[in-house]
């Protein structure tokens, strides 16, 4: 079960501030689980939340953001 990779609070986190879909959690699961073992991913987002609203498209920041960070 593709839950079991991320904890909870992420998940939720990423749907009630983000607007992320289970889909688009999964399509991109390999790089939220990355993001959760090697940053405090509740914070990065945090960190990035007032530019995130500005941003056309969201989710596409958020993931953009997130390979700056880790690769």
């Amino acid at each position: 079960d593709w839950r079991l990779d991320l904890p909870k609070e992420v998940v939720d986190y990423l749907k009630h501030n983000f607007e992320f879909t289970t889909d688009g959690i999964k399509n991109n699961l390999d790089l939220f689980k990355k993001a959760n073992e090697e940053l405090d991913i509740i914070q990065f987002l945090a960190s990035i939340k007032g530019r995130v609203r500005e941003s056309n498209n969201p989710q596409g920041y958020i993931i953009g953001a997130m390979r700056k960070m880790l690769y």
